[in-house]
């Protein structure tokens, strides 16, 4: 977000909405253990839109910033 020139308080607002969030999971009615949400944005959310463009602007900047086109996708092999 200070990319496209956010306010650090917008940025830290952003933050403090989605850092410490804490999820847990309903199955046939037994509720599991609480666990941290460490990525992605609660279904709904009124910044995911947002985010979601930020995030893409700022790939497509990456990927057209030099002369070698594109983007690397990074990927893990199983073993």
């Amino acid at each position: 977000m200070q990319k496209f020139g956010c306010p650090d308080q917008f940025t830290q607002m952003v933050r403090q909405l989605h850092d410490g969030v804490i999820a847990r999971v309903m199955d046939n009615e037994a509720v599991l253990e609480a666990f941290t949400v460490t990525n992605g944005v609660k279904q709904g959310c009124i910044l995911g839109p947002t985010l979601f463009s930020l995030t893409m602007s700022a790939t497509l900047m990456d990927a057209f910033r030099d002369e070698r086109r594109g983007i690397r996708i990074a990927y893990r092999m199983d073993g």
